[in-house]
C-alpha cells in the first residue's frame, strides 16, 4: 500500500511535475542504476528514511532503480541492493569497483547480443 495522497496535481501543474520527474534522470553527481524483477515499492522499502532515499527514483512499472548516492555509500548501497534482487545496470562518477561491474554488464549484454542475434536482425539499437 502506497497510503494516501500527499498532494493531488491538477490543471497547468501538471505538465511541469512530469518535465521535472524526466529531468530527474539527469541530476549531476554519481549516478547507480539497477534492475530488477521485484518492480513494486515494496522492493524499495528498506531505503526509507535513509538519506539515499532523498536522492532516488524508481520505475517501478520497468523494475528500474536510479540512486544518486554520496561517494561515501556507493560500496554499500551496491552491495545490499544486489543482496535483495537488484542487478547495477550502469555507474556514473562512482568508485571504481561499481564502475566495474556496470562495465561487465555491459560486456555479458553484448556476448549475449552476439549469441543470440548475431546479425543484428532483432537489435534495437548498436553497441
Amino acid at each position: 500500500s502506497l497510503g494516501a495522497s500527499r498532494i493531488k496535481v491538477r490543471d497547468a501543474s501538471v505538465s511541469s511535475l512530469w518535465q521535472q520527474l524526466t529531468d530527474m534522470e539527469e541530476m549531476p553527481g554519481t549516478r547507480l542504476t539497477f534492475t530488477t524483477a521485484a518492480n513494486t515499492p515494496d522492493a524499495i522499502a528498506f531505503l526509507a528514511g535513509r538519506p539515499v532515499a532523498e536522492r532516488l527514483l524508481f520505475h517501478a512499472a520497468c523494475g528500474r532503480l536510479h540512486l544518486w548516492p554520496s561517494v561515501e555509500e556507493v560500496a554499500e548501497v551496491v552491495r545490499e541492493l544486489a543482496g535483495r534482487g537488484f542487478t547495477l545496470i550502469a555507474a556514473r562518477a562512482a568508485t571504481r569497483s561499481a564502475a566495474e561491474a556496470a562495465d561487465s554488464t555491459d560486456v555479458l549484454r553484448k556476448r549475449l547480443r552476439a549469441a543470440l542475434d548475431p546479425h543484428g536482425t532483432w537489435a534495437l539499437a548498436t553497441g
